[in-house]
């Protein structure tokens, strides 16, 4: 099945849908709440050219949520750059959303403009892929692709600073990834004050501490957060230990605790040896580092890493075997704690490093990606050891770089067959030992499905729009996502293809001759001959490869060089009757026709009954 879009003429399409009662209109005095009410068709001044530029904020969404995106028209004139009389109406259209409410269905409406401005909030409905919102008036048209994509997994990495006083006021700044407001951040069960939300990152107040700390001692305790409370995909996460409260009296800046960020690789063999840098923060020589189980250091167990090197910032250490005396840390996650021997503060980081070679995908950056464009794509998890082969959604991706909890890709450009997105897991597979995992139903958490997003093709019009039919001439159509190879028909004959970019294609109008007609009478004379007529066809760009194609119904209009009335012509004049038989005294002498025509009063000059002369 292919897939494509037909448009109407602008002034034709406009006339039917509100015929239908297909645009809902916007009061001009609001034009960021559009009213389902009639409205008078697009206007401005007529024939005039105008720049259409449509910005979203923001330029993603995900797929069912009920955050919105503001969609923001402005449009100036192409000749003087100022914006069209206020009240002036635009055509907006979605291929994808609901515009105005969650669940409105409204995919097209018109906004009245107020100094050339108007907006409305785009809700991302239950279908993924890419929403093409187009902006027209009159002739003049804008365009803009935003992604709806699948809801991001949220997670929490770290706090920064991880200590504070146990009264509490400390900003700290909680990071992670997928966060969507509303949300919630506790310590040890008690509410933070949320100061700022990003994407990746809460900034927060540390409530006070829900115990005493006696001096000299710490107390760890739990950071969690959950997002998009309340809603149908809330979801939290939680970090062991994420902060630690330090007794009140002490100063600021008195205590070097140690934080570990990030382990680099985050797996290793059971036996161990694997060179292992701990970035973090709080790291003073002499340091001890253990690889085992728990969460309070006092009662932590496990096995001692040999430590190669200490700065504030990183540790380098080699990993003790799995098994060591009273531990067996075979094929398994393992917590790390880090002790500054000097001070004897210490600091545990939970699921820290794995054991063995499973290998896990936790995450996929980014998931999506145009089928054309050979972006980098990132693979995070752990148990990655090169060599490695990864493959997204089927096909081999080229290896950029690879370390025990990243790897680095080059995507591949696939084959699209009838307009349909490329979609399946990802996989990683260390090639030495075998071990493996996919993305949607692997060993690790769930990640959503690769996708290579097959982009429809937007014709926007043909400059000029008409021209004859008898000759070949040079027109320029203009657009979008025009990817080569391509196909374009006038009608249902091929243009010739001279240039092409992803916005614009150089053509060559095909020859034309099957030119509607109509009756004529040019003479008068009652009978009616044909006449051809301008005929308008329909435009089609077909990208050859995805077998995206998109069509303008009538966009173009070939005129013909003939334009006479054929066959106006009607049947010759009967020949005139001679006057020696009309039955007219023509000479007035008072004889009438030849004898044989007129016996009783013939008149002697007509010679015989066909004589034209009666005279002579």
């Amino acid at each position: 099945m292919k897939f494509y879009r037909t448009h109407r003429l602008p002034l034709l399409a406009l006339a039917l849908v509100l015929a239908l009662g297909g645009f809902a209109g916007c009061s001009s005095d609001s034009p960021s709440e559009p009213q389902q009410q009639p409205v008078p068709p697009p206007g401005g001044a007529q024939g005039a050219a105008f720049n259409i530029t449509i910005t979203a904020t923001p330029d993603q969404l995900q797929v069912g949520s009920t955050t919105p995106s503001t969609i923001k028209v402005s449009v100036r004139r192409t000749d003087n750059g100022q914006p069209p009389a206020n009240g002036t109406t635009v055509g907006l259209t979605t291929t994808l959303g609901d515009m105005q409410t969650p669940g409105s269905g409204i995919q097209s409406l018109l906004l009245s403009l107020l100094n050339g401005d108007a907006q409305v909030l785009l809700y991302p409905g239950s279908v993924q892929g890419g929403a093409v919102i187009r902006a027209q008036l009159q002739n003049s048209i804008g365009q803009f692709n935003l992604a709806i994509g699948e809801v991001a997994t949220f997670f929490l990495s770290f706090v920064t600073p991880n200590t504070g006083s146990q009264q509490g006021g400390e900003v700290v700044e909680v990071t992670g990834g997928g966060i969507e407001e509303p949300v919630r951040v506790t310590f040890d069960g008690t509410p933070a004050q949320i100061l700022s939300v990003n994407s990746d990152r809460i900034r927060v107040m540390t409530p006070p501490s829900s115990a005493q700390v006696p001096t000299g001692t710490t107390r760890p305790v739990n950071v969690q957060a959950t997002v998009r409370l309340n809603s149908a995909d809330q979801a939290s996460d939680a970090l062991a230990n994420g902060f630690i409260y330090l007794p009140a009296s002490t100063p600021p800046g008195g205590v070097q605790q140690p934080q570990v960020f990030s382990v680099t690789p985050a797996s290793g063999p059971n036996e161990g040896g694997t060179e292992v840098t701990l970035q973090g923060t709080g790291f003073q020589s002499p340091v001890q580092v253990f690889f085992g189980a728990g969460t309070d250091p006092n009662s932590f167990t496990g096995v001692e890493a040999t430590v190669l090197s200490v700065t504030a910032s990183q540790l380098v250490v080699r990993t003790p075997a799995a098994t060591g005396i009273g531990q067996s840390n075979n094929n398994s996650t393992v917590n790390i704690l880090v002790r500054n021997l000097g001070t004897g503060f210490a600091g545990v980081t939970s699921s820290a490093f794995t054991y063995g070679s499973q290998v896990i995908i936790t995450a996929v950056e980014p998931n999506q990606i145009p089928y054309n464009s050979r972006d980098l794509v990132t693979i995070f998890g752990q148990g990655f050891s090169q060599p490695v082969t990864v493959n997204l959604a089927g096909l081999q991706a080229d290896i950029v770089s690879v370390t025990g909890t990243e790897i680095l890709v080059r995507a591949p450009i696939p084959a699209i067959a009838n307009c349909a997105d490329v979609v399946g897991n990802v996989q990683v597979v260390n090639i030495n030992t075998g071990d493996s995992d996919t993305t949607n139903g692997g060993a690790g958490p769930q990640v959503a499905d690769f996708r290579y997003r097959a982009f429809m093709p937007t014709i926007f019009g043909v400059s000029p729009p008409s021209g004859p039919g008898a000759v070949s001439t040079a027109r320029t159509i203009s657009g979008t996502a025009f990817e080569e190879p391509v196909r374009v028909l006038f009608g249902e004959a091929a243009a010739g293809i001279t240039a092409t970019s992803t916005s614009s294609i150089s053509v060559t109008t095909p020859l034309f001759s099957s030119f509607d007609e109509e009756a004529c009478d040019d003479d008068g004379d009652g009978t009616q001959g044909m006449r051809f007529v301008n005929t308008a066809v329909d435009v089609q760009v077909t990208n050859l490869l995805t077998e995206c194609e998109d069509t303008v119904t009538g966009g173009y209009t070939f005129t013909p060089s003939d334009l006479s009335c054929r066959g106006d012509a009607g049947p010759p004049d009967p020949p005139a009757t001679p006057e020696c038989s009309d039955g007219i005294d023509n000479d007035g002498d008072g004889f009438v026709d030849h004898i044989s025509i007129n016996p009783f009063n013939p008149d002697p000059e007509c010679a015989g009954p066909n004589d034209d002369d009666e005279s002579a």
